[in-house]
């Protein structure tokens, strides 16, 4: 089950749905019913002691597949593993029903490249949940050209019976959401590659609407997370998302991989809580030993950077509409604003470019072009709606 699947189940059996849990070790289930009793733990005001032992008796686990037999869906959370996500298509398929449907969650790995070992590819579909699962508001629904459009019209209906919106994306490496947020992510590193120092990164997000800096993000997704997306991205989409993986591999190798080792971009306490002065967070200067400059000097254009953060996620969000991995520019404004933290206000990446203008915004990236080179090359779609300032929502 792990955390993935641990919150999943947990906010399944507080929707009413029976869950039968599977793990290799009964510690291991119940550590996921142990995380279920201490999120219902905080909702008994709302519903009572009697609620959550209701709630707790929907939850059941063992080491084997006893109950699989009787399953209508079957969601796996293991590792980010090729093999690993074959070998659970090939052990659940012998112990579920034909009409079963298998549900993948991962952030990136293409669902059909996974289903292609599946007896009924049909039957196979992605569930990209966000972590913690009973707190973030957003399900991305993968599909494949093999998809059953019953199977996409039963697990869009399970998202929102747990409360969630849902975006259904069609299969790409990366989906929509770890893929516009990859270029964001990547120009952090180019930040602080450029001598900027790493609380100046952060903070330029954050004074444009982000929840969180993407160096914080990094901290707590985990910087060996961070490097394995961010290198599976660089690989399909090189052409625009390079980035110098080096000095990212050498935090990895000396153990720094963020908040869960207590040693990341920032200083940590004993159990993970941050090392703060004035009531910001202290930034551990030895990283910047890895980096070209050994010191980040970089005064810091909070403007710019801010600009060059949101652009480069907006620019990815309209190619993602412009190649049909989007259905809507709807959908992709609720899954950047739901699932990324793309500033709310805002209204989405679509919303952002029908605000400013698409002939500014076309503009404003053929300038970060000429002077930080082609990631910032304008998507085709963008340049034919600049050209005849067009918008998305023709408002």
């Amino acid at each position: 089950a792990g955390l993935m699947g641990s919150g999943i189940a947990t906010v399944l059996a507080d929707k009413g749905v029976t869950v039968r849990l599977k793990d290799l070790s009964l510690d291991a289930i119940s550590k996921s019913i142990g995380y279920a009793k201490k999120v219902y733990r905080k909702g008994r005001r709302r519903y009572g002691q009697s609620g959550m032992t209701e709630r707790l008796g929907r939850l059941s686990g063992g080491v084997d597949y006893s109950g699989f037999g009787q399953a209508d869906v079957v969601i796996e959370a293991v590792l980010e593993k090729m093999d690993l996500k074959h070998q659970m298509i090939a052990d659940i398929e012998k112990h579920t029903r034909r009409e079963a449907i298998f549900a993948t969650n991962t952030s990136a790995l293409p669902i059909t490249e996974i289903a292609a070992k599946a007896a009924h590819p049909e039957r196979v579909i992605g569930m990209h949940f966000f972590s913690p699962v009973e707190k973030m508001p957003l399900v991305e629904v993968i599909v494949t050209d093999k998809t059953d459009p019953v199977v996409t019209k039963t697990i869009s209906q399970l998202s929102r019976k747990m409360g969630k919106h849902v975006i259904v994306v069609r299969d790409c490496p990366g989906f929509y959401t770890t893929r516009v947020l990859a270029p964001y992510m990547i120009e952090a590193v180019y930040m602080m590659m450029e001598g900027y120092r790493i609380e100046d990164i952060d903070r330029a997000a954050t004074e444009v609407g982000f929840p969180v800096g993407p160096i914080t993000l990094m901290d707590e997704v985990g910087i060996d997370v961070g490097q394995k997306v961010l290198a599976t991205m660089r690989k399909h989409y090189s052409d625009h998302m390079d980035f110098p993986p080096d000095h990212i591999q050498a935090f990895i190798g000396e153990g720094r991989l963020g908040k869960k080792t207590e040693k990341g971009f920032y200083l940590y306490e004993k159990g993970g809580r941050s090392k703060m002065d004035k009531g910001r967070k202290l930034v551990d200067e030895s990283v910047y030993q890895h980096l070209p400059n050994g010191t980040q000097t970089r005064n810091a254009d909070f403007e710019e950077m801010g600009e060059r953060l949101v652009l480069s996620l907006v620019n990815e969000a309209v190619r993602c509409l412009e190649e049909g991995i989007l259905l809507s520019a709807e959908a992709g404004d609720l899954g950047a604003v739901f699932g990324i933290g793309f500033p709310p206000f805002q209204g989405g990446p679509m919303r952002y470019v029908d605000r400013l203008g698409s002939r500014n915004i076309t503009a404003r990236l053929r300038d970060l072009e000429l002077r930080f080179g082609k990631r910032f090359k304008p998507t085709a779609k963008l340049v034919e709606m600049g050209a005849h300032d067009l918008s998305f929502y023709g408002e």
